[in-house]
């Protein structure tokens, strides 16, 4: 398994790092696993003067929060609330202008992408798809992420879907490629038609060779 220090390494960053110089402009510390008035988080937040909250044994509360996200955290007395903002999609060519696709045909006409590098969290992606899906085809899109896998559903307005299944290779690279819509129908999802979807797939290559 790859070290905290080899990410820190492969981004650039010189030096010892820690969570606590890598976020020299943090506004708040959350815990999601161990944590209290007597943890070292909160001794940092203390000395940081910024807000500390602790969700103890919850370390799936924030699985959806990636790098990049906005939360804001509000008190009630000693209770933390704590909401994901929704944020404005970028393309991957302006959040990651390094990573580069490799994409070649799979089954059925569809298409299978492998990255050139490695990122923390997959959001960068799905957002991007996002962003094309809801400029070509003119409708309001969302994401709803697979339980317990990576990837998930692309939903239109008309709840018609389009599956994204990704994988990794930590540390090297990201993959991901679209269900066939067979597949789709049988494990229960409403899908596009084949007219329907082929064109959007052609067009989402163009996408992302386009720098």
């Amino acid at each position: 398994m790859w070290s905290f220090q080899h990410y820190a390494s492969q981004a650039g960053i010189k030096g010892e790092p820690t969570y606590d110089n890598l976020t020299p402009h943090k506004k708040a510390v959350l815990t999601t696993k161990f944590g209290g008035i007597s943890s070292h988080a909160m001794t940092v937040a203390r000395e940081r003067g910024v807000l500390y909250a602790d969700f103890s044994h919850s370390e799936h509360q924030l699985d959806r929060v990636e790098t990049g996200d906005i939360v804001s955290v509000y008190f009630l007395g000693r209770q933390a609330k704590v909401f994901l903002e929704k944020s404005p999609l970028r393309s991957i060519h302006d959040t990651n202008p390094q990573v580069s696709f490799d994409i070649r045909p799979s089954e059925q006409g569809y298409v299978s992408v492998k990255t050139s590098t490695f990122l923390v969290g997959t959001k960068p992606y799905t957002n991007d798809f996002l962003l094309y899906l809801n400029a070509a085809t003119e409708q309001e899109w969302r994401f709803e992420p697979f339980d317990g896998i990576m990837g998930g559903a692309f939903v239109n307005s008309d709840s018609r879907n389009i599956l994204m299944y990704m994988s990794q290779m930590r540390g090297q690279y990201h993959q991901w490629s679209f269900s066939p819509l067979e597949q789709c129908r049988v494990r229960g999802y409403k899908s596009l038609t084949k007219k329907q979807l082929m064109p959007l797939i052609e067009g989402y290559v163009k996408h992302l060779k386009v720098k």
